[in-house]
C-alpha cells in the first residue's frame, strides 16, 4: 500500500520464489514451511533496520564496498553474476567471491593513519583462496561534482540497472542485510573517493594467519603499515585480468 516501499517489497517476493523455486509442484507443504520461515526473518530484518542507523565506519565501510563494486564488478560483469559474488554482507570473511578468488575491501578517511585494521586471524589467511586487498581512502564534507552520498550512490547504482533492464531486488537483498535503508541521515555527508590501491596476498605478505595459529588464540586483530606492503601492490588493470 506505500508507494515509496514498492522496491523492498518487490526484493522480498523475489526472495520467496527463489527459495521456493526447486520445490516440485506438490511439495505445498514444505514450500509453506520455506515461505513462512522467510518471511518471519524478512519482518525481523525490517524491523531491526528500521531502529538502527548505521554508524559513521559503517556508512563509510558500505560506501566503500558499493563503489568498488560498482567499478569493478558491475562493470565488468554480468550483473547476476556481480551480485553472487558480494558475499561481506553475508557473513563470509572477505567482502567479495569470484573465480576462486577471494576480495577484501578496505575503506577508511585520508585524514586517518595509513594503517590497514585486519579484523580477523582469517581475513588475510590464503588457506581459503588467494586474496586481494583493496585499500581505498576517502574525503568527506566535499561538495564537489564527484562527491556522493550512500543514498545518492545507492541510488545511481539502481538507475543503472533500471537502464540496463536489470532486476534490481538483487542490490535491495545485499542492502538490508548489511543494515541498510534509505534515510536522511545518509544524505546528510557526502564522500570522495581519493585513492584506490589492490594488493596481493603473496607468500611473503605480513599477515596473521589462522592456520598457524595455536588453537587457544581467538579474535585476532591487527594493522598493516602502508609503506610496508609497496611491492605487493597490483594495478586494477592487472586485477581484472586476473580475477575477472
Amino acid at each position: 500500500l506505500d508507494s515509496a516501499q514498492v522496491d523492498i517489497f518487490k526484493a522480498l517476493c523475489s526472495n520467496l520464489m527463489s527459495a521456493t523455486q526447486q520445490l516440485a509442484l506438490n511439495q505445498h507443504k514444505a514450500g509453506i514451511q520455506i515461505v513462512l520461515h522467510r518471511l518471519s526473518r524478512w519482518q525481523e530484518l525490517l524491523r531491526r533496520r528500521r531502529e538502527k542507523v548505521l554508524s559513521k565506519s559503517q556508512i563509510i565501510g558500505l560506501w566503500g564496498e558499493l563503489i568498488f563494486f560498482r567499478d569493478v564488478f558491475l562493470t565488468h560483469l554480468p550483473s547476476m553474476t556481480a551480485f553472487a559474488s558480494w558475499r561481506g554482507p553475508f557473513g563470509d570473511e572477505q567482502d567479495f567471491q569470484f573465480n576462486g578468488s577471494l576480495i577484501e575491501v578496505k575503506t577508511q578517511l585520508s585524514s586517518s593513519d595509513r594503517k590497514i585494521q585486519i579484523s580477523s586471524a582469517e581475513q588475510l589467511d590464503t588457506v581459503s583462496g588467494e586474496i586481494y586487498l583493496c585499500h581505498q581512502i576517502v574525503a568527506s564534507g566535499i561538495t564537489g561534482e564527484t562527491a556522493i552520498s550512500l543514498n545518492e550512490l545507492v541510488d545511481e547504482i539502481l538507475q543503472y540497472l533500471k537502464e540496463k533492464e536489470e532486476p534490481q531486488d538483487m542490490l535491495l537483498t545485499i542492502l538490508l542485510e548489511y543494515g541498510y535503508m534509505n534515510r536522511e541521515e545518509y544524505d546528510k555527508e557526502k564522500w570522495m573517493l581519493n585513492d584506490r590501491i589492490l594488493y596481493q596476498i603473496m607468500p611473503d605478505f605480513p599477515v596473521i594467519k589462522a592456520s598457524l595459529l595455536p588453537d587457544a588464540i581467538c579474535d585476532v586483530k591487527y594493522c598493516i603499515r602502508t609503506d610496508t606492503i609497496r611491492k605487493f601492490a597490483i594495478s586494477l588493470e592487472q586485477f581484472v585480468f586476473a580475477v575477472l
